[in-house]
């Protein structure tokens, strides 16, 4: 969302039109967005806690304070509000199923060293090839192979002052056309493109 946060998309509109936006994924979501936590009670969660959201013309929903900041906070609050233990810095090296001989659960490796049992582990690592290998520990392989949604292009210099793209953070356009020449393969890409910091996302 340009450092907006594009939270949601227009809750107004039916669920299986929601779904019809996501190419790959739509089946997995289904059951979550009809039966456990359907995209209007993400919108009465994020309200109930003070954060006004708007659609725009094309659906998405922003926080009125144009701020991720304003997400992520509430995020962070709840998260600390119901108890949850938040570690930063403290890198998983190993996971390790437990027969219900040793009472079950998972036994988690630490860098450090250290070890602690959880009854439950979620994996989200993103597109981490150390959060595959921890999956493909714990028997899950092969993985579905991950295929891109949104890419990023590094335009660092670009974005300096005197540079093409200065002064353009947070501006998204609906339609761009995008050429990239590679000596073994030009690319040609178009759809919405939107400027995040240093970042031109597609």
């Amino acid at each position: 969302g340009g450092g907006r946060c594009n939270v949601l998309h227009d809750t107004s509109k039916q669920v299986s039109t929601i779904l019809s936006g996501y190419p790959r994924g739509q089946r997995e979501l289904s059951g979550l967005y009809h039966k456990r936590f359907t995209p209007s009670m993400a919108r009465e969660w994020f309200e109930l806690r003070g954060v006004e959201l708007k659609v725009e013309d094309d659906g998405r929903m922003f926080p009125v304070t144009d701020s991720s900041q304003t997400i992520m906070d509430t995020l962070m609050n709840a998260a600390h509000q119901s108890g949850v233990d938040i570690r930063l810095r403290q890198k998983v090296d190993s996971i390790q199923h437990l027969d219900e001989d040793n009472g079950g659960g998972f036994s988690v490796q630490f860098k450090d060293g250290s070890k602690e049992k959880f009854c439950a582990v979620i994996l989200a690592t993103g597109s981490s090839p150390a959060g595959y290998d921890l999956a493909k520990s714990l028997g899950h392989d092969p993985l579905v192979k991950p295929v891109p949604s949104l890419f990023t292009l590094n335009c660092k210099h670009a974005i300096s002052p005197g540079g093409i793209l200065h002064g353009l953070a947070g501006v998204s356009v609906p339609s761009a056309r995008v050429s990239v020449t590679i000596p073994s393969s030009p690319k040609t890409v178009t759809g919405q493109a939107k400027d995040s910091n240093n970042n031109k996302s597609k």
